[in-house]
């Protein structure tokens, strides 16, 4: 269970200290620390210092790593407890430069943990105005476990209120879960997949009827498909469900010191049961889409653009950012209607072009440049880690520089926010 009910970037001083006037528990998942460990008299940090010592770095990541490898869990530096037992938060004892603090653990975090954690959030809560307060540190179950500190070689797990070595036999038991994890994950993967290929192939035999034994037009293709990380969620009433409607809108967008308008294609036609999902149809030529929601928490979107008129196929660098907005949009909808809206997602994003596309990067004041073409028609993205919508800019901007750097571009239009994203709620 979490020590907050609301999301870690929403947490308020208020909160830290209803802890504290609780007595909130140390446990299986919570840990708290009055000050960063140190092996004698007190961490470099605490007395003003610039670094945090090895021994309070090893600490606080075993932690974090034992977190990942059980249940998951919640580690509060600058939280006193009690002498007895179990141990209960009884005073805050503000931590120098928390804000500083919680970005040096966050990189070590990531730097000091293989395989690398997913879904962390480390988070400071400033109380005063020198910048004194309490970090926070969320870990999040993990489908990757066992996992291990770096700088010890050792694989750690939580037992009651204390965080041990793991046995060889748990290590063994635990990468034999996770495979087992990791075949049904992909399994979900495979089976949307399949559906999207029948779109595809549906696509396919509609432009060669068209054609009429003329040049068949050029198209390009981007298909979504995000898949929950863990088993066991469920869509409820997802035949019926008003909750997952897919809503495409255009997506404005801030990039340097212009906006540009990305136009999306038009809201679904027809809604149609599927087994075990619900599946939208929008034929607003040129362009089309399929959008589908199981029950699982799988969701899936495909877009089909003709480019008539035109000696090349383009591809807007802007457009496919957008388009992931509104994809991130719907995957947050679908997690809302399940009770789950921090459930962790994997997410798949491809291109396919009937010949390499031109790269056209947004230049200011509607003036659109190229940026370079593309070697090949097919484009996978690497897998992204789809977390808590806090995350989306972020995973936006990965996005676009991957884009990018398929046709040879180090930066593109990734310097971008989005004006009034859609997924934050009135």
């Amino acid at each position: 269970m979490r020590i907050f009910s609301k999301r870690l970037s929403d947490v308020t001083p208020e909160d830290v200290a209803t802890i504290v006037d609780t007595n909130y528990p140390e446990g299986e998942t919570v840990e708290y620390k009055e000050t960063l460990p140190a092996r004698q008299g007190q961490d470099p940090w605490i007395g003003g210092g610039s670094t945090v010592s090895d021994y309070a770095r090893n600490k606080i990541l075993a932690e974090a790593v034992a977190f990942a490898n059980a249940q998951g869990g919640t580690i509060i530096l600058g939280i006193r407890e009690s002498e007895d037992h179990p141990r209960r938060a009884v005073a805050i004892t503000p931590i120098p430069r928390c804000a500083e603090l919680a970005e040096r653990i966050r990189l070590q975090i990531r730097d000091c943990i293989e395989p690398q954690l997913g879904a962390t959030q480390v988070k400071e809560v400033s109380l005063d105005a020198q910048g004194n307060g309490v970090v926070v540190i969320e870990i999040e179950k993990s489908v990757g476990a066992p996992h291990r500190l770096v700088t010890t070689k050792e694989c750690y797990i939580r037992r009651a209120d204390r965080t041990e070595r793991m046995t060889m036999r748990e290590i063994q038991e635990s990468v034999l879960l996770v495979s087992a994890a990791t075949e049904r994950f992909e399994e979900r993967f495979r089976r949307v997949k399949e559906r999207c290929a029948e779109h595809l192939s549906s696509w396919d035999q509609d432009l060669r009827r068209s054609s009429d034994d003329a040049v068949v037009p050029s198209v390009g293709r981007l298909i979504a498909v995000a898949v929950p990380v863990t088993s066991g969620l469920i869509v409820p009433d997802v035949h019926t469900s008003d909750g997952i409607v897919p809503a495409p809108r255009d997506v404005r967008l801030t990039i340097g010191q212009g906006q540009c308008d990305c136009h999306m294609f038009k809201p679904y036609v027809r809604r149609r049961p599927i087994v075990r999902g619900c599946s939208w149809i929008s034929d607003s030529q040129p362009m089309r889409a399929a959008i589908e929601v199981h029950d699982n928490g799988a969701v899936a979107w495909i877009v089909q653009w003709q480019n008539r008129g035109q000696d090349e196929v383009l591809l807007f660098g802007a457009w496919t950012a957008a388009f992931a907005v509104n994809f991130l949009t719907q995957v947050q909808r679908v997690r809302e209607s399940m009770g789950a809206p921090d459930a962790e997602y994997g997410m798949d994003y491809s291109l396919l072009f009937s010949e390499p596309p031109t790269l056209i990067r947004y230049g200011g004041r509607s003036v659109f440049n190229s940026a370079g073409e593309f070697e090949n028609s097919v484009l996978h993205l690497p897998r992204y880690s789809c977390r808590d919508s806090d995350h989306f800019n972020q995973l936006l901007k990965d996005i676009s520089r991957d884009v990018f750097a398929f046709a040879g571009c180090v930066s593109g239009d990734e310097a971008f926010q989005v004006v009034d994203p859609p997924w934050v709620s009135d």
